[in-house]
């Protein structure tokens, strides 16, 4: 029984199911019946119905999005008016950092000024005064480079604890390892048996001064040339000329930037002014009584000068030197 009821119900709800689908139907038929049952006045009434009611919908559209808009358009104002007004806060903190800056700035500099003053005052009292001044002496300088004033060269370069004094005004011109002559290379970097007579190397020397001279002369009037033979880098054919007068040594200077041998000339004034402390004393004696002997001890690794014997011994100067050391060993 239970079982017959529960059909029975299943079979009126799909009765009921189809009776309210085919009640939908005949209302949607009945609709059309009865706007096309419409006469053409009526029709135009509910056409002009549905587009207001569509425009109304469209309006009301619209006016939600400009709604919208102007609430967005407001959020950004007060976004932009806190970013202003971050941004203005900002630049007065930076304005009175800097100030604050600019005052500690002028404070260590009127210090700086005052202690430099001081050791200025403390230099003159000990003898030694800065670059610039008329009383300045480099070589009572115990900052510069000793080597260096002696010799316009230091063997540890930019490196050297001490200052590499280079004089804004100089009878005497340095152009850097401008020779290349035969025999100057240390032996680690000599090739393995190639060996150069003394004659090879005076002759070389020769060729060489002969061609550079004219150049040299074109400047001004010499009263030394000297070419280091020393195998160290910082002085292996260093040409040293010393003109009669500062100009003419500036003017010698122009060489600078130009070639020779396929080497770029490299000028600068040096400080060298006393050539008997710049040349090796045990060397200068053994030159003329042994040549091609170095007589020096520390040999082509010395840091004082090794000089070609120039040919002729044009613009040496160095018999006054040797009538000096005749004396000292007297």
């Amino acid at each position: 029984e239970e079982q017959e009821g529960d059909q029975r119900k299943e079979e009126g709800g799909v009765e009921n199911g189809e009776d309210i689908e085919s009640k939908k139907e005949e209302k949607v038929t009945k609709g059309e019946k009865n706007v096309s049952s419409l006469n053409r006045k009526d029709r135009k009434k509910l056409k002009k119905k549905q587009r207001r009611r569509e425009q109304a919908q469209i309006a009301e559209t619209l006016l939600k999005k400009e709604e919208e808009e102007q609430e967005a358009e407001k959020k950004r104002e007060e976004e932009e008016k806190a970013r202003k007004a971050e941004y203005e806060a900002w630049i007065e903190k930076e304005k009175k950092f800097r100030e604050e800056f600019e005052k500690k700035k002028e404070a260590e500099a009127k210090w700086r000024e005052e202690a430099k003053k001081a050791r200025e005052e403390r230099n003159r009292a000990r003898g030694i005064y800065k670059i610039g001044d008329p009383e300045y002496n480099p070589t009572n300088d115990p900052r510069n480079c000793p080597f260096f004033l002696k010799t316009g060269a230091c063997r540890f370069g930019p490196t050297c604890k001490k200052n590499h004094y280079i004089p804004d005004s100089s009878n005497t011109v340095l152009f850097q390892n401008m020779y290349s002559g035969l025999g100057m290379i240390q032996p680690e970097e000599e090739d393995e048996g190639l060996e150069f007579t003394n004659q090879e190397i005076i002759d070389h020397f020769s060729d060489f001064f002969e061609d550079i001279l004219p150049v040299f002369e074109s400047f001004g009037q010499i009263r030394r040339l000297h070419v280091a033979r020393n195998a160290s880098q910082h002085l292996r054919g260093n040409v040293y000329v010393t003109y009669s007068s500062t100009k003419e040594a500036e003017s010698a200077l122009n060489l600078t930037g130009r070639f020779y041998d396929g080497k770029q000339i490299e000028g600068q004034l040096s400080p060298v002014t006393h050539w008997n402390n710049a040349i090796c004393g045990m060397y200068l004696r053994s030159l003329n009584d042994h040549p091609g002997s170095t007589g020096c001890v520390r040999g082509n690794q010395c840091n004082y000068i090794h000089v070609f014997k120039n040919p002729g011994g044009k613009y040496e100067g160095l018999r006054e030197r040797d009538n000096r050391d005749n004396r000292d060993n007297r």
